[in-house]
């Protein structure tokens, strides 16, 4: 954190960070939910020529780096874990 960074917390305690290229840090979970009909909850998108349009770190403790499940989170669609580089679910 320095003088230029737009800082936002609670109970004197950090929670997002914004810093003087507009790079966003959070402190902790972010969660979207989004219950229209017919539309996407999130979008990610890169607008430049050249980069990646999302990328993804897992823990290093954890064995899924992505984890994509259907409506109600009761299956998994497909996941990428640190031993397969894809796996559909069954």
């Amino acid at each position: 954190v320095n003088d230029n960074d737009f800082i936002v917390g609670t109970n004197n305690t950090l929670a997002l960070t914004i810093d003087n290229s507009q790079d966003a840090t959070f402190a902790g979970s972010i969660a979207v939910s989004h219950s229209s009909t017919g539309a996407a909850a999130s979008t990610i998108s890169n607008t430049h020529a050249d980069g990646l349009g999302l990328y993804i770190a897992a823990a290093s403790g954890t064995n899924r780096a992505l984890n994509v499940r259907d409506y109600d989170s009761s299956n998994d669609l497909f996941y990428v874990s640190n031993k397969r580089k894809f796996r559909k679910a069954r």
